[in-house]
This record gives C-alpha cells, structure tokens and sequence, in this order.
C-alpha cells in the first residue's frame, strides 16, 4: 500500500479482505472495488491578456501596410484566366423574372446598384435571361437587412446546356489527411470570390439575368481559384471550393519524418492492422475474410492482411519507408522464401511496390491488431461504433477461475456439454 494505515477488524469483514502474509498483500474481491476519477484542480487561461510584443506588434503593422491593399473592402481582380461558358451550338435560354414583395424588391435593387457601383455587371441588351434568386445568409441580420440576403442567379437552363470540364471536388477527409505538422495554421476566405475572376468577353452576354428595372449581364464569374496556387496545392496551400487552408510546417521534408510502423494480424475470421508513429496509433482497420479467404494457409492469411492494411493506409507513407511487424517469422522471409504458391508469388511483387522492412515480434507484443483481426468490423456507418473492452479480472483462487468460467457466456456451455 502507498500509505501507513491501520485497518479494522470492521473494515476488514465488510469487504471480505483476505491477508497474504507470503506475499505480503492484502486481496480484496473485484466487484468491490469502485473507481473513482481523479479530481484536477482546473486552470484558468486568460487568452485575452496574450498579446504581441512591441517588436512583434511593428513587425505586424509594417507586413499589413505591404499588403494593404488584400484587406480593400473591393473585390480584386485576377486577369491570370478568363472564365469561358461553352455552350456549343445550343441556342440562347430565356426565363421569366420571379415575383418578389415590395421588401425583397428593394433588397435586389440595392444589390443591383452595389454591383454597378463595383463593376461587378452592367446594362445589356441579350437574348440570354436568368432569374434572380435572393437565399438567406446565416448571420442572424434582420430579415429586411439587404445584407441578410445573398444575391444569386438561378442558371440551371443555362448549365443545362453548358460544356464544362469536371472539377475534382476535394474529399474533406483526405485534406484533413494531409495537412503537414505545423507551428501555424491559416484560413484564407476570399471577398466576394465569385467576382474576382473575369468572364471572357464573347460569353458576357450569356451570363444575363432579368430584373424588374431590366436586364444585365455579369463582368466577373466565379471559378476556382486553385490555378493560381497550383504550383503549391497539397504541399502547403489546401483548397476547398472558395476556402484555403494554409500550413507553416515545422518540419520541412517528408523524408524526416518519424517511421511509420504497421501491425497486422490475421485469424481464422478476419484481419487487423495498427498504423503507428511514435507508438501512438494513427489509424485502425480490420475486415471479414470471405469464405474463399478462410481456406487460405496461415502464411497465407498473414501476408493478405499485411497487403490489406499496405493498401489501405498508403495514402498515409506512400514511398517512405514503412516497418512491417508480424507475428508470423515466415512473412519476413518472403522475398528468399522458395517453393511458393503461385498466389504468394503475385503477393511478392505487390510488396516490393513498398519501402518495406520487415519485423518479426510475438504475438504477446502484437495484441491489438489480433484483437482486431478477431473481432473484426468491415465498416462504420454514421454514428455507429464498434470496441471492445478488456477487463483484467483478480483471480484469486483455482475455485475463483473455474467458477468465472462457468459464468463465462462462452466457455459455460462447454461446462455443460462434458
């Protein structure tokens, strides 16, 4: 026990407390236990009081007034490409304007005169018409506020007859991937980007909308602005549709970061693997085997959970390199190995696509992928979540462990059949 204490006879028969005068111990029943978390005195931070120093503070002032010029409350305008609407032979797409009250009315007009002002449209005489659409921002203005209101243009029929090249939407989850160590994380959301592109001057007339004082034409489009930042999209500068994230690493290369090792397993049911940095877990994945999979050989199984688990985390080390640890000593010998199944063979030139080297540790030291590969989970849908949990129970006596086996839900059928 941490601390000297006396305790009583009383104490002593309320929790059934049995003394191991060989080994020293006191042993006191499992469910009697009760743990109880452990209370921290909470600190209290001030963010308010951080301030830039003096020095800090001119350095901040002299970069603002470089770039004074980013912070207009004027859109800017890029002439690095032009937007172009491809619309083929198909003829002009004409719609009538929509009915608004007298309030929306004059929300559109002041929209209208803000974007004339700007250079934003101008007056025009086409045989293209689109409606004009107002959708409720989410900043809580009052609902007569113009700038409660984005202003918009319903193009669907001009879109339906549009040629455009697909543009790859980003997956959310590979950019959070992706984003490298960093000291500083900074989010670029441009003005009005939407109208910090121009449209190319044959197809202005194609962007006309109808309003109730007549009809206009748009000057600048919106467009994605990752080709002016393709030359450092992915390594720093992250896109998604008008949002940047941009990342200051710490850590200038790939090839300094910590080694990456991967923990795979396989049991007569499914396959588990661990990705690890540091000895802290990155990801998790395990899978069914199919009915096919399960009369593989044990070799067999252990090197598909190990060409599993490469596939599905590559996106995390690509060409690093990357330790593979197995508890199967055969795998590690794969590339000398003879005699090999015609499957094992294809399997051994999947591998050397990868920076692999090899590592072979007992089981004992592999417990987690051979929970997984034992308990496996193919996918997670929405809010689902499957875990297991591992109680480490006081097994006191041979009487103790016979008797938690026959409560066991498993093992106590076995009780019953012999």
């Amino acid at each position: 026990m941490q601390y000297q204490c006396i305790l009583g006879i009383d104490f002593m028969k309320a929790s059934r407390l049995t003394l191991d005068f060989d080994q020293k111990s006191l042993i006191i029943p499992d469910n009697l236990i009760k743990q109880l978390p452990k209370e921290e005195k909470p600190v209290d931070i001030d963010l308010t009081e951080s301030k830039p120093g003096d020095e800090q503070q001119r350095q901040l002032k002299a970069l603002f007034n470089n770039f004074k010029g980013l912070f207009s409350d004027q859109p800017g305008l890029t002439h690095v490409v032009y937007h172009e609407i491809d619309t083929g032979d198909k003829g002009p797409v004409v719609s009538r304007p929509y009915r608004y009250d007298r309030v929306k009315q004059g929300i559109i007009d002041y929209h209208i005169h803000k974007m004339l002002r700007d250079g934003t449209i101008c007056p025009i005489n086409s045989p293209y018409a689109s409606p004009v659409v107002l959708t409720r921002k989410k900043n809580d203005l009052p609902p007569d506020s113009p700038e409660a209101y984005r202003f918009a243009i319903d193009y669907r029929k001009l879109n339906g007859i549009t040629k455009y090249p697909r543009y790859p939407l980003p997956v959310i989850d590979d950019l959070l991937t992706n984003i490298p160590h960093t000291n500083v994380m900074s989010t670029l959301d441009l003005r009005s980007s939407y109208f910090q592109l121009a449209i190319s001057l044959r197809d202005i007339e194609k962007t006309a909308f109808i309003t109730r004082n007549g009809t206009f034409a748009f000057l600048r489009m919106p467009f994605g602005r990752d080709i002016i930042l393709k030359p450092v999209i992915g390594r720093f500068v992250l896109v998604y549709m008008d949002d940047v994230i941009i990342t200051s690493p710490f850590k200038d290369h790939l090839d300094h970061l910590t080694q990456f090792n991967l923990f795979t397993d396989a049991s007569g049911v499914g396959i588990g693997a661990v990705l690890q940095q540091n000895q802290k877990p990155i990801a998790f994945a395990s899978r069914t085997l199919n009915k096919a999979e399960r009369n593989y050989t044990v070799t067999e199984r252990e090197c598909l959970a190990v060409i599993w688990a490469l596939n599905k985390f590559k996106t995390y080390f690509g060409p690093l390199p990357v330790k593979v640890i197995t508890d199967h000593a055969a795998l590690t010998k794969l590339t000398n190995g003879k005699n090999l199944s015609s499957r094992m063979i294809r399997w051994a030139l999947k591998l050397s696509e990868f920076n692999i080297e090899w590592e072979h540790r007992p089981g004992v030291q592999n417990v987690v992928a051979d929970l997984l590969s034992r308990n496996p989970v193919d996918s997670v849908e929405g809010s689902q979540i499957s875990c297991a949990a591992l109680r480490a129970l006081a097994i006191n006596s041979r009487e103790q462990f016979i008797k938690e086996q026959r409560e066991d839900p498993e093992l106590g059928h076995i009780f019953i059949d012999i």
